[in-house]
């Protein structure tokens, strides 16, 4: 199956179940003869006469509720911390809770939820696409263009998962977690808007102002 929507790891998990069913299939009459058996003798003795590879395909249904069509949950708060005089941002602090089911590899998932994070919290504050006027692309490296690095990442950062909340749509009680917390970066652009805002109050500027996105 191809890669979309942060489909990979269900979809690579669910053809890798069905090649150890068409496994398990051709082991049956060892196990029925052999009860008692370690798994590794078992194997040691069926592989004589069974092949041991299996190929296992799946594509997800286009009908409900076996098309993948699921929500995923997520909640974040940051705290961050601006110079004034320079623009300089320090995230001090970011806090997700995220509802990834009943995680496949909690560590990895992890890792992805952190990541996707990082990823929107460079769209909403530091990556902006230039072209001029004969629709040249301006910031074609990183001189000009300027993704996050790991000083980018919050000093402290905190990632949870919604507990006891299997989904019955995905594989194993799983939700995907490649992609989805990038829409919970935004929680860094409110919090540079709400630094700005307390700081200008101080000078006694407390007017509307609009901040925008690169």
């Amino acid at each position: 199956r191809a890669s979309n929507g942060s489909s990979t790891s269900e979809a690579c998990s669910q053809a890798a179940l069905e090649a150890c069913k068409i496994l398990n299939e051709r082991l049956k009459p060892y196990k029925l003869l052999n009860p008692n058996l370690e798994w590794v003798d078992l194997i040691r003795l069926a592989a004589v006469s069974v092949n041991l590879s299996a190929t296992g395909f799946y594509y997800p249904s286009p009908d409900p509720p076996l098309n993948g069509a699921y929500f995923i949950w997520s909640a974040a708060v940051s705290l961050v911390e601006i110079d004034v005089l320079t623009g300089e941002l320090t995230i001090l602090r970011s806090d997700i809770v995220y509802d990834a089911g009943q995680p496949l590899n909690p560590t990895i998932d992890i890792g992805q939820v952190e990541g996707s994070f990082v990823m929107g919290y460079g769209d909403v504050t530091s990556e902006q696409v230039v072209y001029n006027h004969r629709g040249e692309l301006l910031t074609a490296g990183t001189w000009e263009y300027k993704p996050p690095c790991s000083k980018s990442i919050p000093i402290e950062f905190n990632v949870s998962f919604l507990d006891k909340a299997p989904n019955p749509l995905g594989f194993l009680g799983s939700k995907a977690s490649g992609e989805p917390a990038v829409d919970v970066a935004p929680a860094v652009f409110f919090a540079i808007k709400a630094a700005i805002s307390a700081a200008r109050e101080e000078t006694g500027d407390c007017e509307f102002f609009r901040l925008d996105c690169p």
